[in-house]
């Protein structure tokens, strides 16, 4: 499931908590309430609880709607959703589930996510976008990522990461061909692959990206991610210039996603400022530790509805096109 729609369900599921709790009691008040709401907001009842035309406009707000679609068939349909909602959360009230322990932290979890995210966007939107001469200075620094981008074609030996101990790469490391390394994977029983990859000098740090210029029909490289190291050899390459404008967007989009991502770091700095925070028990010691993963992967990543590191600090929508991540490359010495 996509962010976007993670985001959408999660923000539905608090609405549907904080409406649950508001439903509590609305038989008392309903008549003042509808007496003290002005004519045309409330556009529906539910139970003696209100529906307004603000709620359906929020509603609006987290669906993608097609273009061939009918506005009476949309707004039936959200609205119809809206009221389902607000039934079944009478319905878990009724039936006491929102005195439950596990349904409480959930409220709790939904409503505090709900007003860090509100918090964090809240101290962006001041934030300035990056300005157009880093943009221009930024694509004159990196012609391997525009004037001078290539497609590199590659044949790979994928090896899954956790299969190569210390010992058995630098085993591989003086390999000189992907004969020898496939050779050697097994004679150790790896199991391993062949395939053929297409890269962007573009996604490639400008080191490698130079030593594969440069490189030999037997000089392997090694690419890695998170759960992989591909052993690779160049077999050709095709110049992909790209310039003008959409280098400029490129660079643009790239540039904000890197400033959002330091923005949205300092604004989470800024905010623990003054807080006071004490760890208790095993958790003392636990917290002062250093991880022993450090300088590696993460060893927990947030789930769909926690991802913020595209948060726009520029009062816009998070700049997109920057999707690609840059692999660890390494070589064999010859």
């Amino acid at each position: 499931m996509s962010s976007e729609k993670w985001q959408t369900f999660t923000i539905r599921a608090a609405a549907l908590a904080f409406m649950a709790l508001a439903v509590t009691g609305c038989d008392d008040k309903s008549k003042k309430t509808a007496d003290a709401t002005p004519g045309g907001q409330v556009i529906a009842r539910v139970a003696g609880a209100e529906v307004t035309i603000y709620e359906l406009n929020e509603e609006r707000r987290h669906v993608t709607v097609a273009p061939n679609a009918k506005p009476d068939d949309v707004t039936r349909a959200l609205l119809d959703a809206l009221v389902e909602r607000k039934i079944l959360a009478k319905q878990a009230i009724d039936a006491g589930l929102d005195r439950q322990p596990n349904t409480l932290l959930e409220l709790r979890r939904a409503r505090e996510t709900i007003l860090a995210q509100a918090y964090v966007t809240r101290q962006a939107a001041g934030r300035t976008p990056v300005a157009q001469r880093d943009i221009e200075k930024f694509v004159a620094d990196n012609p391997n990522m525009f004037a001078n981008q290539e497609e590199l074609f590659v044949d790979q030996v994928v090896v899954d990461n956790a299969s190569l101990t210390p010992e058995l790469e630098k085993t591989i490391h003086p390999s000189k061909n992907l004969a020898d390394v496939e050779r050697i994977l097994d004679e150790n029983s790896i199991k391993h692959f062949r395939r053929v990859e297409t890269l962007s000098s573009a996604v490639i740090p400008p080191e490698a990206a130079t030593k594969m210029e440069n490189a030999g029909p037997d000089d392997v490289f090694v690419f890695r991610n998170d759960q992989i190291a591909a052993y690779s050899v160049v077999t050709g390459k095709r110049l992909q210039p790209v310039t003008g404008d959409v280098a400029l967007s490129l660079a643009r989009n790239r540039l904000q996603s890197q400033k959002n991502a330091a923005d949205l770091a300092e604004i989470r700095q800024v905010a623990r400022q003054g807080i006071n925070v004490t760890y208790l028990g095993d958790y003392t010691a636990l917290m002062a530790a250093k991880p022993q993963s450090a300088g590696t992967s993460a060893p927990i990543a947030p789930n769909e509805t926690e991802k913020s590191g595209n948060t726009p600090t520029d009062g816009s929508a998070p700049a997109g096109g920057d999707t690609a991540k840059s692999p660890d490359v390494g070589s064999t010495p010859k």
